[in-house]
């Protein structure tokens, strides 16, 4: 029944290994999946975006875990597809900048209001769009912006599936 899914790529590019160390994590980013294998996601230079696939702009042989909701209601699954849909519409920008906000030091130099609403890191996204239906990842101190993509698949309201692999044939 699960028509949207988590996915967490445990990236080797270049830029994937930065965010690793600068999160102190295994993954690198975060999308959403639909059944048909598209994926939506907050990604580099193009901004929120959908592709055919987990491969599309990865790097190949890149392990992906996929992730279900187990406890997200088939109502707010149809609400977050129909968000996800208007947003595609008006795609966000991708907010790298934010990645840095998990350095410590950056973090104590900067005001948590900066946060620009028409920007979005990956798991920041993900994050947002299902508080946006009602669920929660997190407790109800945790906002959005202070998510790195390594939380995502440790939150207790997610449950591991599988794990793919992405090829060169995107």
């Amino acid at each position: 029944r699960h028509m949207i899914k988590i996915i967490a790529y445990k990236g080797r590019s270049l830029t994937s290994k930065a965010i690793k160390l600068l999160t102190r994590s295994e993954y690198s980013h975060v999308a959403f999946m639909f059944d048909d294998g598209s994926v939506v996601e907050a990604w580099d230079n193009h901004g929120l975006r959908k592709v055919s696939s987990i491969s599309e702009q990865h790097s190949p042989d890149t392990e992906v875990d996929v992730f279900i909701l187990p406890k997200l209601t088939a109502y707010q699954e149809h609400q977050l597809k129909q968000l996800i849909e208007v947003d595609l519409l008006n795609p966000a920008k991708y907010d790298w900048k934010m990645v840095f906000k998990f350095v410590p030091i950056v973090r104590l130099l900067t005001k948590n209001n900066e946060v620009n609403p028409d920007k979005f890191f990956c798991s920041e996204y993900v994050t947002e769009r299902l508080l946006n239906v009602g669920f929660n990842l997190f407790n109800s101190n945790t906002k959005p912006y202070e998510v790195p993509p390594d939380w995502i698949p440790r939150s207790l309201a997610v449950s591991f599936v599988e794990t793919l692999v992405t090829s060169s044939k995107a």
